[in-house]
Parts: structure tokens; C-alpha cells; sequence
């Protein structure tokens, strides 16, 4: 299956039927990998709702080469591809693929003027496969023709950086994962929040400091992502990688990396205005000028 970039459109809202873990609210973000490749949402994305994951997916249906339509007389939604066709009503228990019928646990329903059911059980039914990554509130769809030893590494349960590179996980891969958990975050401490040198985080032992203001925000995002693995210091600035500490403007502030370039870098940054922000971006000439070093907890 040819590996891309998404563009969801938003027209439906199926709800996936796995349980996010405790502490996942309606106000958490939710990421959507499908194949390896990051789903990207335009306007509303996925949220989660009374403990359901509900994620805009006609897009990721036709992205699967699927035609979807709606039926506003028989209150049905339709998925058909050359091998499948799969079809939904709204309040049945029951929906059919290739004209079998499986059961819901939960009936299709629109709420909102969308209509939501569970994916899993759909997108099972059609030969794919979703898990639940509580560390990054991340939905992971992976097809039987998308081979990956990383899809049945988070199957079995490690998820550790260190063993994802150790099964060959790529570079970009391995950056996908470490944005998904620090995005995942984003609920608990939005845009715009109120953050200071009041504010304080005593890392996990990956970072064996207690930090204040811009370095505590930093740490909360750098340890979502990489648990207690160690950190290490370094000067190059052509290799900054995404969820990487980056030390600025004559070693007074922090910011953390969520997205990489060959000419810009997105940041993170806590006590910004006295303030967080989420998505400030450096070109590369002025991070260089700007940069003091950079924290890493990537394996050498």
C-alpha cells in the first residue's frame, strides 16, 4: 500500500472502539497513524468523548481506496471497494461486509449531525488492524500488506525508543512516535496557558534535574516522550531531531523541537510571555544563531 500524507475531510465521525486510559479527557489530542504515515486533519480532529476515541475517517477510508456514501433516506453510510463492501445503518446493532453480518457492541448513532459507530470492528472486518497507544493517545491502523516489525512491537507491549531503533525502526518513524507523545499533551497544557518560573518539574531520571519555567516545560514533554532514557549534550546544530531540548538566546531559555526541516524548526516552549506556546518556528540560520546547545536523549 503506497505510504502518504493524508488529508482528512470531515463528513463522518466513527467512533474506534478502544478504551483510552485513564486520564485521557475530552480536552486530550489524539494522533492517527495509518501505515506508518501520520494522518493529517484539517480543521476538527480526533477527540475523545465519554471514554470513546471518535475520529473523523471518511478520508481515511478513501485513503484506503474506499467510495463513501450517504444515504439520508435509509440513514446509511456505505464503504465500497473492489474486494469489500461494507455498509452501516444508523441504530442497527448489525453491519455488513460483503454481505455478512457482524454485531456492534455499540449500534451506529449520529450525534451532532455525524454518525459514529465503532471502527475497530469495521476496519477489522476489512483486513486491518488498530491499536491503542495510551503513552501517546495514538490510534495505530496498519494493513496486512504494510510490513513493519514496529506495528507488532507495539502489539507486544514495548515501546521503549531504544527497542524501536533496535528493530530498525526508520529515523522518521522513530520521530512520528516521539511527536505523538509530546502532542498528546497539548489538552493538559494548551496554547496561551499561564506558565512561569513558579511553575516546576522534577525530571525522572533521564534528566536528573529539578527545572523551572521554560527547562520544567521542556522536561514534562522530553520525558512523555522518552521515558527515563538518559540524556547527553551536544553542539551540532545541523542535528537537531524532533523532541530534542534546544538551549537559546545566551543560555536563557529552552525549547523543545516538534518539527524538523531542511530549513526550519518548530518549537514548544513554556514560560514564553509568561506563557506556553505551542508551534513557534526558527529558520535554520537563526537557530544556529541563536542556539547554545542541545540536550538529546536519542541513543548515540
Amino acid at each position: 500500500m503506497k505510504k502518504r500524507i493524508i488529508s482528512i475531510s470531515l463528513a463522518l465521525l466513527l467512533a474506534v472502539a478502544i478504551l483510552p486510559p485513564a486520564g485521557a479527557s475530552a480536552g486530550s489530542a489524539v494522533s492517527v497513524i495509518l501505515n506508518g504515515q501520520r494522518v493529517e486533519f484539517s480543521g476538527q480532529g480526533p477527540l475523545i468523548v465519554e471514554g470513546r476515541t471518535l475520529i473523523p475517517v471518511r478520508g481515511v477510508f478513501e485513503a484506503l481506496g474506499f467510495d463513501v456514501a450517504w444515504n439520508e433516506a435509509t440513514k446509511t453510510v456505505t464503504m465500497a471497494r473492489d474486494d469489500y463492501a461494507v455498509t452501516v445503518t444508523l441504530g442497527s446493532y448489525v453491519f455488513f461486509t460483503n454481505g455478512a453480518s457482524h454485531s456492534l457492541d455499540v449500534p451506529a448513532q449520529e450525534i451532532a449531525g455525524r454518525t459514529l459507530l465503532p471502527l475497530r470492528l469495521v476496519l477489522e472486518s476489512v483486513g486491518y488492524t488498530l491499536i491503542w497507544d495510551g503513552e501517546g493517545n495514538t490510534v495505530f491502523i496498519s494493513g496486512d500488506d504494510y510490513e513493519t516489525d514496529f506495528f507488532s512491537l507495539y502489539a507486544s507491549g514495548d515501546r521503549s525508543i531504544p527497542t524501536l531503533i533496535g528493530v530498525g525502526y526508520t529515523t522518521g518513524q522513530i520521530e512520528e512516535v516521539v511527536y505523538s507523545r509530546m502532542d498528546a499533551l497539548r489538552g493538559q497544557y494548551p496554547n496561551g496557558m499561564r506558565w512561569t518560573n513558579e511553575n516546576a518539574y522534577d525530571g525522572n531520571g533521564g534528566i536528573p534535574m529539578y527545572g523551572f519555567g521554560c527547562v520544567a516545560f521542556a522536561m514534562i514533554l522530553s520525558d512523555a516522550a522518552f521515558g527515563d532514557l538518559k540524556a547527553r549534550v551536544h553542539y551540532d546544530f545541523s542535528n537537531i531531531r524532533v523532541g530534542d531540548i534546544i538551549r537559546i538566546n545566551s543560555d536563557t531559555h529552552s525549547v523543545i523541537a516538534l518539527k524538523v526541516t531542511d530549513k526550519e524548526i518548530t518549537v514548544a516552549e513554556g514560560n514564553y510571555n509568561s506563557s506556553i506556546r505551542w508551534g513557534r518556528t526558527f529558520t535554520r540560520e537563526r537557530m544556529n544563531s541563536v542556539g547554545n546547545f542541545v540536550m538529546t536523549r536519542y541513543p548515540e
